[in-house]
């Protein structure tokens, strides 16, 4: 064995994986592919580099996105080509480098974006892809800062992977939420900024805005926003009118801002004296939903003119006031003046020669003095007598005197400022005098003391037996001696208040029934000096002794429920008790009371609207009282609230079963101002033999009464009460008639009041609402519960005893027509109902917006203006100031409230709002009453497109389609367009070729008139012009 040392070698090979490629560039760059270089692997590791293989990511993922992966078919190739990509799209390439050990590590990336496509080329590309070459996504909205008239708002683009191509810029657009009005537009070709400011907008409106982003093929979908502008200061008040009621106080009362610019929170009163300078403020508030608002400003001074103005503030501060408003107090009644002497003139028995001298601290405070009256008051009123002498004066001799004994004083009277009626001072003191055996030293000694005595002594024994026998003979109801003696208790004023007015002067006289042919003086009485007869009579009525009446059953726990209204309870000694029902305690309950009527006991039932949980209590009712009428004066929501629930089926042939009674609704019939339904009304519960278990019920309801308020006409309450009344009287054996509003007290009261006046009018010729009132407020609270309530019933019986019923059966028109033409006492029927119908004149405030400056070229003539409550309204314009005015008003036909328009002939500034009008109001006929005249075409110009023609008028068209020419008629027919949307419209235009301009003998005129217009006409509803 030998020891040789063996020497082998062995040749080993490591192969790993290569090297990345690196250096990769972009050289092309397409919509849908891009093409990618690289420099080789610099070392392959032993194993020689088969391929490269290329990934493209969307930028900002981490998975690869669905395209090739570009792989090369051999080492040395530099180069490839990656398809299947997205339009404007961040990709992120890399490649590997992949031999026999595998896939080297990822080189490093480059960045590149596709370019945009058009439509065409992206379904050449990728017939797959649906989306839009838009932006997909909206803006992003960060936050707005907003002031009164502007909105700063800030946002940002969408992702970057939903543009579709570069960023052009952004559009704006701005509309009022209310109306949907533009109010902004705005494009900006600037992709990079953020902000935009709107502004000119109106201070504390809500503004719909939207922003696009848009690129080379359109906008993408817009970001919407709700905003707000913040409160600026409100525009001036408009001051409609002051009155002063007293020496020291002024009423002034104003309209609400046209513009508040927010919420109001209040507004200033100032006022100056003219005279001195003194200054005074008042921060008066108001609810938000008030229009008209009233202040009195108290602690004046008398006889003094004052400046006032009236700011509105926001939370923003206080807006600017219209030119100061120059009104006067009233003047102070003077202070009692002097009787120095009171003597026996010369010596004739019946005279007597009277010498005082006034006040000196009287001429401080009134303007002048412009009489005295003096009174001369004996034991038997017929021998009562009144002087009234001049205020220079400061001697008089009263002759004729018949009574033996005198009590003698006087008061200095000063015309008021505001009115035709004289402000009586003070009165002197009492003096007495003996004509039959007088003591030549005049006014002096015990003998006068003792004759005052006496005088005094004897006027009271006079005086209180003859009021009693007086009261007796003239009250309306005996009921009141009760409480003559309770009422002291009960109120702060004297106690026979409840009689009649306690008053110092001695013409005054009591609240009896006053003759028909004095009511139009009385009811003008009340009206002077802004209503203050009816305040004075009125607090009267509301003085009465209600809290002496128990009304345990409506404060029962169990009938609390079936209250509407806390402080609305029925007097238990004239409620109305249901039958009792098995079973159920307090089933005899419901908020009702009768109420008498004139000369006829429980004529009403007084009741509240009913509630969900009162329903069948109500219908019983109705069925138990055998009523065949139902009458209704409230409407079921009023300014939002709920006034009273609908007890009724809601459509016809419906029928509703509320406890044992079943209704159904068989017929409704509107009207313009009412509504009549027909119920059938069954008694489940009633056996047949007993009796008819089914009856027809008529409800009338009024559907124009606002709550607490009264209606703007009295004639069409007066047509409701009389169509009522009239029902009611033809159902014979009917039981009393049921009538309800809200609480069953203001509306209802007013209607009972009214409607028994006119019947005791229509028996004696008189009438007694403060007696008739005062009456029934006994029998049920609060009847008639506002002052202006109280005075509406005086105003519509005014209405009736000048106008009557001038509803005529068409039988009789004809004889109607002699009737209006027969010459009785100088002047016709027909004149007289003229001078009725045009006595109203409106004041200023009542066509406040026709005066105002920007709308006076609008009107053709100063003196036909449309009062603010009837005008139409027209949508307004931003930033148009009196764009919602046209001399046009609404007008009331037989069926609808506001079935017609009455409107002038358009002016050529005025064409396209009469257009607009017919557009917002659809309305299918023209009545052109004054005809087409050559002559006058600069006057009354042609306002219609011709033929071949179209006006466009914002966004509607107006395009004439046809005519039609007739003898005394021409129909022009025309087409209204939206510019905006499919909606279209026509309208007839009815042109009288011989409606007179003035009127003949009124039977010649009416039958031409007549004539002029076929029945299609007379029975179209639109515009008369």
């Amino acid at each position: 064995m030998t020891n040789e040392l063996v020497t082998r070698q062995w040749s080993i090979t490591v192969y790993d994986v290569p090297t990345p490629p690196f250096d990769l560039t972009v050289d092309s760059v397409g919509a849908t592919e891009v093409i990618v270089t690289w420099s080789l692997s610099l070392d392959d590791c032993n194993s020689p580099v088969s391929h490269y293989l290329f990934t493209a990511r969307y930028d900002s993922l981490d998975e690869p996105s669905d395209v090739d992966k570009g792989e090369t078919s051999g080492h040395n190739t530099t180069s490839v080509t990656i398809r299947n990509l997205s339009p404007y799209t961040n990709y992120s390439i890399s490649g590997v480098a992949i031999n026999a050990a595998g896939s080297s590590s990822p080189s490093d990336a480059v960045l590149v974006a596709t370019k945009q496509a058009g439509w065409l080329s992206l379904h050449y590309y990728l017939p797959h892809l649906n989306t839009p070459s838009a932006p997909s996504q909206k803006p992003r909205f960060e936050h707005y800062v907003a002031d009164s008239t502007s909105l700063m708002m800030q946002f940002h683009a969408p992702p970057a992977d939903t543009h579709n191509g570069p960023l052009l810029g952004y559009n704006f657009s701005a509309l009022v939420e209310s109306s949907r009005d533009l109010v902004h537009s705005a494009t900006i070709a600037d992709p990079h900024i953020t902000t935009h400011n709107i502004s000119g907008l109106q201070p504390a409106k809500k503004y719909i805005i939207y922003i696009f982003v848009y690129n080379a093929i359109g906008a993408g979908p817009p970001s919407q926003q709700i905003l707000s502008t913040d409160e600026g200061v409100p525009t001036a008040p408009v001051i409609l009118g002051s009155s002063s009621k007293s020496w020291d106080t002024l009423r002034v009362v104003w309209q609400s801002p046209e513009k508040p610019n927010g919420r109001l929170r209040g507004y200033n009163v100032y006022w100056q004296q003219l005279s001195k300078g003194l200054t005074g403020k008042a921060v008066v508030t108001k609810g938000p939903e008030d229009i008209m608002h009233t202040h009195t400003i108290t602690g004046l001074e008398p006889c003094t003119m004052y400046r006032v103005f009236i700011t509105a503030f926001t939370s923003k501060g206080e807006g600017d006031h219209q030119s100061p408003h120059l009104v006067s107090t009233e003047v102070k009644g003077a202070n009692r003046p002097n009787i120095t002497r009171l003597e026996k003139a010369s010596n004739n028995s019946h005279s007597v020669e009277v010498h005082w001298l006034p006040s000196p601290s009287s001429t401080s405070h009134v303007c002048t003095i412009d009489r005295y009256v003096i009174y001369f008051n004996a034991s038997d009123p017929n021998d009562n007598r009144i002087a009234r002498v001049e205020g220079r004066l400061r001697k008089f001799i009263v002759s004729n005197l018949t009574a033996t004994n005198y009590s003698v004083s006087m008061a200095a009277e000063s015309q008021s400022i505001h009115s035709s009626i004289y402000v009586r001072g003070e009165l002197s003191e009492l003096r007495v005098i003996q004509l039959g055996s007088w003591d030549n030293n005049g006014l002096g000694g015990n003998s006068l003391t003792a004759g005052i005595i006496a005088g005094v002594v004897l006027w009271i024994f006079s005086f209180v037996p003859a009021w009693f026998l007086r009261y007796f003979l003239y009250s309306f109801y005996f009921i009141y001696l009760f409480f003559f003696f309770i009422s002291m208790f009960n109120c702060n004023l004297p106690v026979t208040s409840i009689f009649y007015k306690i008053s110092n002067d001695p013409e005054e006289s009591e609240h009896t029934a006053i003759p028909v042919s004095k009511w139009q003086t009385h009811v003008a009485k009340l009206h002077a000096d802004d209503d203050f007869g009816f305040s004075e009579e009125y607090q009267d009525v509301d003085c009465g002794p209600s809290d002496h009446f128990l009304v345990n059953a409506s404060v029962d726990q169990e009938n609390r429920s079936k209250n509407r209204y806390i402080n609305i309870l029925a007097y238990d000694h004239s409620r109305v008790c249901l039958r009792s029902l098995p079973g159920k305690s307090c089933s005899d309950y419901i908020n009702a009371n009768y109420v008498d009527g004139y000369h006829k006991p429980k004529a009403y039932v007084a009741t509240q609207g009913p509630l969900p949980n009162t329903f069948g209590d109500f219908w019983r009712l109705v069925w138990e009282q055998n009523s065949s009428i139902i009458v209704m004066i409230t409407n079921l929501t009023e300014r939002g609230k709920r006034k009273c629930d609908q007890y009724w089926p809601k459509d016809e042939e419906q029928q509703v079963t509320y406890d044992q009674m079943q209704v159904k609704l068989l017929n409704t019939y509107k009207m313009a101002h009412y509504t009549v339904r027909v119920f059938s009304l069954r008694n489940l519960k009633l056996k047949k033999k007993l009796g008819s278990s089914e009856r027809v019920i008529l409800q009338y309801h009024y559907t124009d009464w606002p709550d607490h308020g009264v209606p703007d006409y009295t004639l069409p309450t007066l047509t409701f009460i009389r169509k009522s009344i009239a029902a009611h009287n033809e159902a014979q054996g009917s039981g009393p008639l049921i009538i309800h509003c809200s609480a069953g007290v203001g509306r209802t009261g007013t209607f009972i009041v009214i409607d028994s006046m006119i019947r005791q009018m229509q028996d004696v010729k008189t009438i007694n609402v403060f007696g008739f009132l005062s009456h029934i407020r006994n029998q049920r609270n609060q009847l008639v519960q506002t002052e202006d309530q109280y005075i509406f019933i005086h105003d519509a019986l005014l209405e009736y005893i000048q106008s009557g019923n001038t509803e005529i059966k068409d039988s009789s028109v004809g004889r109607y027509v002699e009737d209006l033409l027969l010459d009785k006492d100088g002047s016709t029927v027909i004149e007289y109902q003229y001078k009725l119908v045009t006595q109203f004149c409106p004041k200023d405030y009542h066509t406040a917006a026709a005066l105002l400056t920007v709308n006076l070229p609008k009107n053709r003539e100063d003196s036909l203006l449309p009062v603010d409550l009837a005008r139409v309204r027209l949508p307004t314009r931003p930033g148009e100031e009196g764009s919602d005015y046209i001399n046009a008003s609404f007008m009331q036909g037989y069926n609808k409230n506001e079935e017609f328009i009455v409107t002038q002939h358009p002016l050529p500034s005025t064409q396209e709002d009469f257009w607009r009008m017919v557009w917002e109001h659809n309305s299918m006929t023209i009545v052109l009453l004054n005809p087409p005249d050559p002559e006058k075409e600069t006057d009354f110009p042609i306002f219609w497109p011709s033929r071949g023609t179209d006006l466009e008028y914002g966004h509607f068209t107006v395009t004439f389609v046809e005519e039609n020419p007739d003898m005394h008629l021409l129909t022009r027919d025309f087409l209204l367009q939206s510019t905006q949307d499919d909606y279209e419209c026509t309208t007839r235009i009815f042109a009288t070729t011989s409606w007179p301009e003035g009127c003949e003998p009124l039977s010649q005129c009416t039958v031409r008139s007549r004539a002029c217009v076929p029945r299609e006409v007379l029975g179209v509803r639109g515009i008369l012009g």
